[in-house]
C-alpha cells in the first residue's frame, strides 16, 4: 500500500468517501468517450447508450472532486461533461427533434412513419433491406435479430402494430422479401382525435 493510499485511510470516513466517488466517477467519464468510437465495435457503441447516466455520475464526482481538492480530477470532468451534454443537447434538443423524425418542411408533423423488419443473423445480403430503407424513407426503422434457435423457441407475431392512445394506424402493409421468415412490416402512424383509442391492427 503505498503512502497516498495511507494517508486517505487516515482521514475522516467522509472524505475518504469522496476521493472514492470522484475516483469511480473517472469511469463515467471513460465510458462517455468510449462512445464516440461506437462506429468501430458494438461494444463501445453500447457505451453512448448512457448518456445521461454518465451526465449525472460526473456531476456527483465532479462535486467530490472539489470538496477533496482534486482540481486535475475535477478539470477533466468538467471537460467531459460539457463534451456529453453537448451530445445530449444535440440528440434531444428542439431544432433536432422535427429533423430526428425524418420531416421536411411542410411535412405533418403529427404522423410518423415505421419500417419494421426482421432479419435473419444467418442473412448475410442486406442489399434488399438498404434499398428498401432508401425507398420508404421512414422516419424509424425497426430491425429485429432472429437467430434460427430463437426463431424455433419464440412463436411471437411480429406482423401486428401495438399503438396507444395517442396514435392510431392511418396505413400498414406488408413489404417485400429481404431474406427473412417474416416480411417487413411498413406502418403510418398518425396522433389520434378525440373519441379514438388504442388497439392493434
Amino acid at each position: 500500500m503505498g503512502d497516498r493510499e495511507q494517508a486517505i485511510e487516515a482521514l475522516p470516513g467522509w472524505f475518504a468517501t469522496l476521493t472514492t466517488v470522484a475516483r469511480l466517477s473517472s469511469w463515467a467519464a471513460l465510458a462517455a468517450l468510449l462512445g464516440y468510437l461506437g462506429d468501430h465495435h458494438w461494444l463501445l457503441d453500447l457505451c453512448a447508450h448512457f448518456r445521461w447516466q454518465y451526465l449525472l455520475a460526473m456531476a456527483l464526482g465532479l462535486a467530490a472532486a472539489l470538496v477533496v481538492r482534486r482540481r486535475g480530477l475535477a478539470l477533466i470532468l468538467v471537460m467531459v461533461s460539457l463534451i456529453n451534454a453537448w451530445s445530449l443537447v444535440m440528440a434531444t434538443g428542439p431544432a433536432t427533434a422535427q429533423a430526428g423524425l425524418g420531416l421536411d418542411a411542410g411535412e405533418d408533423p403529427t404522423a410518423l412513419k415505421l419500417l419494421v423488419v426482421n432479419i435473419h443473423l444467418a442473412n448475410q445480403d442486406l442489399d434488399r433491406l438498404l434499398t428498401l430503407i432508401e425507398r420508404e424513407s421512414p422516419a424509424v426503422v425497426g430491425i429485429i435479430e432472429l437467430s434460427p434457435h430463437a426463431a424455433g423457441v419464440l412463436a411471437v407475431p411480429i406482423d401486428h402494430v401495438l399503438h396507444g392512445a395517442a396514435w392510431r394506424v392511418r396505413s400498414h402493409r406488408i413489404g417485400p422479401d429481404i431474406g427473412s421468415d417474416h416480411r417487413p412490416l411498413i406502418v403510418e402512424l398518425v396522433r389520434a382525435t378525440a373519441g379514438e383509442s388504442a388497439g392493434v391492427r
